[in-house]
């Protein structure tokens, strides 16, 4: 076993994004940067950032191995392996003509599977994690139970376990296969990213219901992914605003945009609505739009 665990003695990272660099990247302005919103401070930072630079924290998914070895096997292989499966399909969506685009059911699928890897990578579920793993019934040989559901390596791992989990219990819903689907491009890029940044219209508490409720997410400045269960009504660059305030409404700390004009604009609307308590009505305001609709693709 010792041989084994050799090869994890030495960490190989620490720089954890919980935020993929491919999908950060779609988001940078001409200079490769982006700025940065700290939303717990409410305060634009001075200086922009590059990718690498943001969405992270250190040592976020390293674990400990027998006789104290520290490890980021979690993240070098598990979400590693996860992300070079879903940048094939983000860049795919970041990148193809939209005259040319296929939505087909193996494509459709692909990037729910990568959007389940990224939900349940990011600081906002980390209390629905940890909630789970608090009310687990945890059956253990040689090992008390409460040890072993305090200790943070298991809880690390079994944060995969959900994520894997989740997978299953959505393949047993063909509902959430069953949209129309769609992407919307507009002129100029006005969409920010947020350490949250996959929006739905209403939160399910069901893990088989992940992909059923409409949803959101901009996968690159001047790119959103709509999926609904109706035909969605394009949003256009004047009140496609209402997503990023949706963004920054559900992140828990970092939003951030390439382009510093848009961002200003989404924090300075946002704090108005908070300042009036009228933040009930943000989750749906990017679903409701007066303006035309456009052709769907049902998959």
């Amino acid at each position: 076993m010792s041989n084994e665990l050799d090869k994890y003695k030495n960490k190989n990272s620490s720089r954890h994004h919980y935020i993929p660099q491919f999908l950060i990247n779609g988001f940078v302005n001409d200079n490769g940067l982006l700025y940065v919103y700290d939303k717990q401070r409410d305060k634009i930072l001075n200086k922009p950032k590059p990718p690498r630079s943001i969405f992270f924290e250190t040592d976020r998914n390293t674990i400990g191995l027998n006789d104290g070895i520290q490890s980021s096997i979690l993240e070098d292989t598990l979400y590693q392996d996860l992300d070079n499966i879903g940048s094939d399909i983000v860049r795919y969506y970041q990148t193809a003509k939209l005259n040319e685009m296929n939505f087909s059911d193996d494509k459709s699928t692909q990037f729910l599977f990568f959007l389940i890897s990224l939900f349940w990578r990011i600081p906002y579920t980390d209390n629905a994690v940890n909630d789970l793993v608090d009310n687990a019934v945890i059956n253990s040989i040689g090992i008390d139970s409460e040890i072993l559901r305090n200790d943070e390596t298991f809880r690390k791992s079994r944060r995969s376990g959900i994520m894997i989990h989740t997978i299953k219990e959505m393949l047993k819903n063909p509902e959430a296969l069953s949209k129309f689907i769609n992407l919307n491009q507009f002129s100029k890029g006005i969409l920010v990213i947020g350490d949250n940044p996959l929006h739905f219209r209403k939160t399910s508490s069901k893990f088989s219901d992940f992909g059923k409720e409409d949803f959101l997410i901009a996968l690159t400045s001047n790119r959103l992914y709509s999926s609904t269960k109706e035909s969605f009504i394009k949003l256009n660059d004047y009140n496609a605003i209402a997503y990023n305030i949706a963004v920054i409404n559900q992140s828990v700390r970092y939003v951030c945009c390439g382009e510093l004009e848009y961002l200003e604009k989404s924090v300075r609307l946002y704090n108005t609505i908070s300042e009036k308590g009228l933040n009930y009505f943000i989750a749906e305001r990017p679903f409701r739009n007066e303006y035309k609709t456009v052709p769907n693709k049902r998959i």
